[in-house]
């Protein structure tokens, strides 16, 4: 919700192209997914958070990279319209972070 609440903004008010504004969604987006997942989620063991935070990083950059993948194909290849383009791509891409932070970032400790 708040990747697409910040895409929305970015989008729309400060009128920027869905690229940049799915980027600058993924960096609001990113912190708060760390906290929550580490806090909930996946309950924080007794490692260090430099080294989930590092894992987190890399497990969400791959998830950007296929999120702007699917963004710029539904949009430019399909003509979605933006916003609806980005939900479907990160509705796409969640399970594999899930997978990816479940499998990798937290199973340590």
């Amino acid at each position: 919700m708040v990747n697409l609440a910040v895409f929305a903004l970015l989008t729309e008010i400060a009128e920027l192209h869905y690229v940049t504004a799915g980027i600058g969604a993924f960096v609001v987006a990113v912190s708060n997914n760390f906290a929550l997942n580490r806090r909930w989620t996946f309950r924080a063991s007794g490692e260090p958070r430099t080294a989930q935070a590092s894992r987190f990083l890399i497990v969400s950059l791959c998830g950007l990279a296929l999120n702007l993948v699917l963004l710029r194909v539904l949009v430019a290849g399909l003509g979605t319209p933006e916003l609806v383009a980005q939900a479907i791509a990160v509705a796409c891409v969640m399970p594999l972070n899930f997978a990816g932070n479940k499998l990798w970032t937290f199973s340590f400790g």
